[in-house]
């Protein structure tokens, strides 16, 4: 094959190793030259690729390639399975692995002696091998730091990923395994219902301050179905507080889908309020006169309209 067409047919693959490479013609010496002079890059285990990483890293999906044609039979999880699957996690540089057989790590991939099931796992772009969405929360869940573990935790719990029984049905099955210990203080710091160290001090600020009529985590709906799970919601003002913990939108897509829902609860009929981890920690007193403005306005909107709304589903008292 010629020189010409070998490269296109290793750029049309993404990632290969060396032995693709020898495979279509090249020497273990052009290999060696071609990585030493910058033409081809490393990018974890045994993959190679011929373009560079782009600025912002190697995607979540070819390091997850990378790292399934460095071990073919390695599962793919922790924070790059949740990454594809869209969860809301920080990017990470290392692919974490589950293995069926002890392995020593390799350059940027890690493997963790852990045969995992076909019923927990699924089949990416490629023929990649990831961890299941319910098997991935865990996974990220078990390991990550407190904090970060609230915020995915009330993200995963919102979108039905995770619920109170899967959680619990998780820790008995992982005893003695690494990061059970975390699940269980997660488990802890949940069961009032509130799902994040974000929400925990506006529901306070709100008690606090005799500020009643409100719910928390509520699903609501359109015509076009199911909205989703919003924060705070005052039923009859119209009102949804939404509230972004400390990495709420760390990627694009979870950006996009939240502007998305925002739009929808607008159509509805709902005011949205949207309060940072910066405007919990910095101004308390500033997110509670912005919420009794928009109760304020969303009141004498309603009344110089003469708009009613069904009562059917009342306050749960979580709020009053």
């Amino acid at each position: 094959m010629c020189r010409n067409a070998s490269d296109r047919a290793l750029r049309d693959l993404g990632v290969f190793t060396s032995r693709t490479a020898r495979s279509l013609g090249y020497s273990e010496r052009q290999v060696r030259y071609r990585l030493a002079h910058h033409r081809w890059y490393r990018v974890v285990g045994h993959a190679l690729s011929v373009d560079p990483p782009p600025p912002s890293g190697w995607s979540p999906v070819t390091l997850a390639r990378a790292a399934s044609i460095t071990w073919p039979e390695a599962v793919v999880g922790f924070r790059v399975a949740a990454a594809v699957l869209g969860f809301p996690v920080r990017r990470e540089t290392t692919v974490h692995v589950l293995t069926p057989a002890k392995r020593h790590p390799l350059h940027g991939v890690v493997p963790h002696f852990c045969p995992v099931g076909e019923e927990e796992t699924w089949i990416g772009y490629g023929g990649v091998r990831f961890t299941r969405p319910g098997r991935t929360a865990l996974d990220c869940l078990a390991v990550l730091p407190p904090a970060e573990a609230d915020d995915l935790h009330a993200w995963l719990v919102t979108r039905r990923y995770l619920s109170p029984q899967s959680l619990e049905a998780g820790i008995r099955d992982r005893r003695r395994r690494l990061g059970t210990g975390r699940l269980r203080d997660l488990q802890h710091r949940s069961a009032s219902g509130v799902l994040s160290e974000a929400e925990r001090r506006v529901h306070r600020l709100l008690r606090e301050t005799g500020v009643t009529g409100w719910e928390a985590n509520v699903r609501l709906e359109d015509a076009d179905g199911i909205i989703g799970v919003v924060d705070i919601l005052f039923r009859e003002e119209r009102v949804v507080v939404e509230i972004d913990g400390r990495r709420a939108h760390d990627t694009e897509d979870s950006f996009v889908r939240d502007r998305r829902r925002q739009n929808r609860l607008v159509n509805a009929g709902y005011r949205v309020l949207r309060f940072t981890w910066a405007d919990i920690v910095s101004r308390p007193q500033g997110i509670l006169t912005e919420i009794r403005t928009a109760l304020a306005r969303s009141v004498g909107w309603i009344r110089h309209n003469n708009v009613g709304f069904s009562r059917r589903n009342e306050f749960d008292g979580r709020g009053a």
